[in-house]
């Protein structure tokens, strides 16, 4: 494994989540523009095998068509419109390729955490298709990327392709076994709705070496409580507040 995962305290939840098109290059580089040093997105896989960034598997919450991107040809996305939906000002937004987007953040000198959604029976297919990407358009020099899954089997499947890549363990609903899960897979952190967490959680976390990673806080109050208890990064849809929030409280 690598020595250490380097983070930054404030990551942008599907880039700038909350001024753009979630997912989208624009939000990915309005993140910049407000500060970000980290995003966090989610990709999934067409039929094809192609790797895309979005959230949902079904395209229609996020763009103008509709089906699955499982029954989805990547050629089926080119034509959709996935920014006109939040705002008239991204209209012609489009669902990235994982190489795009990874450019993107490349020429933004952005890094990452790429959360990959469950695809059941396609799991090493996925993998495969997403280090291919990775290991072509991310450079050697730059800082690693996390990896995460709320697929136990997707995390499995990383893990099996690469022995030195940070994985992150996610969690929506308290696992007592997070512990052995951790171990067995050398996660270098814990990613937990916020909900979820306790001073004596995130303790325990913590003490057994792994960073911890907070979804989705907008709240600066409740950020501040969160770093309180240790908590090393949080998820934020408004990460120009939260950054800008932490900038004049250290200044002061």
């Amino acid at each position: 494994m690598q020595h250490k995962l380097q983070l930054p305290r404030i990551i942008a939840h599907r880039g700038a989540s909350s001024s753009a098109p979630e997912n989208t290059l624009a939000a990915m580089k309005g993140a910049h523009d407000l500060g970000a040093t980290w995003v966090e997105f989610d990709v999934h896989l067409t039929k094809d095998f192609v790797p895309v960034v979005i959230h949902d598997d079904n395209v229609s919450k996020t763009t103008n068509g509709s089906g699955r991107l499982s029954e989805m040809l990547f050629s089926d996305l080119a034509g959709l419109d996935a920014g006109s939906w939040f705002s008239s000002a991204f209209k012609g937004e489009r669902v990235p390729a994982l190489g795009e987007l990874l450019g993107c953040l490349v020429a933004c000198g952005l890094c990452a955490n790429i959360e990959l959604k469950p695809e059941p029976g396609r799991e090493a297919r996925m993998v495969e298709a997403v280090f291919q990407v990775v290991s072509e358009v991310w450079p050697e020099r730059a800082p690693a990327l996390l990896f995460s899954s709320f697929s136990l089997e997707q995390m499995q499947a990383i893990r099996k392709r690469s022995d030195d890549v940070f994985m992150g363990f996610l969690m929506n609903v308290w696992d007592k076994e997070w512990q052995s899960i951790v171990a067995d897979l050398s996660c270098v952190s814990v990613h937990a709705n916020y909900r979820l967490l306790t001073q004596a959680r995130v303790g325990s976390i913590k003490e057994s070496g792994r960073k911890v990673l907070v979804y989705t806080v907008d709240d600066i109050h409740l950020a501040d409580k969160l770093f309180g208890w240790g908590v090393d990064a949080i998820f934020t849809n408004v990460p120009s507040q939260l950054i800008s929030h932490l900038t004049s409280t250290r200044d002061k």
